[in-house]
């Protein structure tokens, strides 16, 4: 089992997103309250200034985090193109650091080396040559046949998180009445 975190993050938080659409802050102690006992064998927060996090989820027993350095911005391009090689690794059967040093080397090409040196896999000092995906998943995500139903947005296109917060507090607000 793993946990993937992909959002804003905040040396101090990590934002969510309430059921109104708001912004949820939740800092270290409120991550420790969501998360007991975790059976969880690897971590990804892909947020920027996401160390500190990582390292709270090795304290709390999680063998393996990645995350992102603490002082650090993190560029959306580098995260989503570290994710995509990152798990198409471990797909394949590749080990934790196999595919931890493949997402790397892929924003190293696209994004240079100060971007690639952001990604921190924790515990430095742990062994992470261990395959995470067992080979009954990886069959069958293999023969799985996959179909994009939504097309993208176009490159241009501008959010409007402003008017759907607006129309989704009004919905949950007037359910909350009725």
């Amino acid at each position: 089992c793993c946990l993937h975190f992909s959002g804003h993050g905040h040396a101090e938080y990590l934002l969510f997103e309430d059921g109104f659409g708001g912004s949820h802050f939740i800092g270290i102690d409120g991550l420790g309250k969501l998360i007991a006992k975790p059976k969880i064998k690897f971590v990804f927060v892909s947020a920027c200034y996401s160390e500190t996090f990582g390292r709270a989820f090795i304290s709390s027993g999680v063998p393996h985090a990645l995350c992102c350095e603490t002082d650090s911005y993190l560029a959306d391009t580098a995260a989503a193109l570290f994710t995509r090689s990152f798990y198409g690794a471990l797909l394949e059967g590749r080990t934790l650091k196999a595919a931890f040093d493949l997402g790397r080397g892929a924003v190293f090409v696209r994004n240079g080396k100060e971007e690639s040196e952001k990604f921190l896999l924790l515990p430095e000092d742990a062994e992470h040559d261990v395959c995470i995906i067992d080979a009954d998943l990886q069959e069958s995500v293999n023969e799985a046949k996959f179909e994009r139903h939504i097309p993208a947005p176009p490159p241009d296109f501008i959010g409007r998180q402003l008017l759907l917060h607006r129309v989704v507090s009004s919905v949950m607000l007037e359910k909350k009445k009725s």
